[in-house]
């Protein structure tokens, strides 16, 4: 899941880099929402009694450090892209709201 989460991430940047906001966006959201179910999933089964091991070894399952370390890495990633997505979001609109503000100032001058 981490391959796969990442490989988009990196789709969303290409896209950022692109100036492919809209698209950017929608893809960001996906890779939030399904980090964000993954880490929820790894925590319910850390600590837990999983499958076949509540029934041979009778002790709960540990989640490996290294799956853990790379969802805080995923969260860090997440949260530089959110960032810059924020920010080339904000200058768009704010491009667009000078476009809109020219556009009526010369109707109002007409």
């Amino acid at each position: 899941m981490y391959d796969v989460l990442t490989r988009e991430l990196s789709d969303v940047k290409s896209d950022l880099s692109a100036g492919k906001l809209e698209s950017a966006k929608d893809k960001f959201d996906f890779v939030k929402s399904e980090t964000k179910r993954w880490a929820d999933e790894i925590r319910i089964t850390d600590g837990s009694y999983q499958g076949i091991a509540r029934k041979i070894f009778k002790h709960p399952y540990q989640v490996p450090e290294d799956i853990l370390q790379r969802i805080n890495v995923l969260y860090g990633q997440l949260n530089k892209v959110e960032g810059e997505l924020t920010k080339k979001l904000e200058k768009s609109r704010n491009l667009q709201a000078r476009a809109n503000a020219k556009i009526k100032k010369e109707n109002k001058e007409v």
